[in-house]
């Protein structure tokens, strides 16, 4: 989120947020919005008027909604290439519905907690990653960190105690 004069995202917010946490991850150089669900509703820090978007529509809009997802699973797949190019397969297979049903098992597995090796080589190989998919053992790892497979867990920051050190761009952004 880009303002003049810059905006304090954290502005009013909580003790408990995880400030240790988000003061990492803003260092890592990601930027953008924050809210937080106060138990009773979402909050976010006081926006100036003339400030209509912070992008969070942009963002969730693409992922909120399973068809949404799906879609952007198929716009993937068949933007990658080969495995997508051609809309019939050998033996007639429509390749589309084959496509939709890879993203479909994704979805499913994901909110299941179960995507497994097996899972993420199906997708890798629809983007025509076949050979020893060197892309399994990241996938499965983000898979991991995200709490989306067998044995792990959702991803969780320990509660803060105060705002004692400000995320970089609060700093910068004033």
């Amino acid at each position: 989120m880009h303002h003049s004069p810059p905006v304090d995202r954290f502005a009013n917010a909580p003790d408990w947020l995880p400030w240790t946490g988000l003061t990492e991850i803003e260092d890592a150089g990601h930027r953008g919005y924050a809210y937080w669900w106060d138990g009773t509703a979402w909050r976010r820090a006081p926006y100036p008027e003339d400030l209509t978007d912070d992008g969070l529509d942009m963002d969730l809009t693409r992922i909120s909604d399973e068809q949404e997802a799906l879609g952007e699973i198929l716009d993937a797949i068949f933007e990658a290439g080969p495995a997508g190019a051609d809309q019939t397969g050998a033996g007639g297979i429509d390749m589309e519905a084959d496509v939709r049903r890879t993203g479909q098992d994704l979805l499913r597995h994901a909110h299941a907690g179960t995507v497994t090796p097996a899972v993420v080589e199906a997708v890798l190989g629809r983007l025509g990653q076949t050979d020893e998919v060197p892309g399994v053992p990241a996938a499965l790892r983000a898979a991991e960190r995200a709490g989306l497979a067998p044995g792990s867990a959702l991803p969780e920051l320990a509660a803060g105690a105060g705002r004692t050190a400000e995320p970089s761009c609060s700093a910068a952004q004033r």
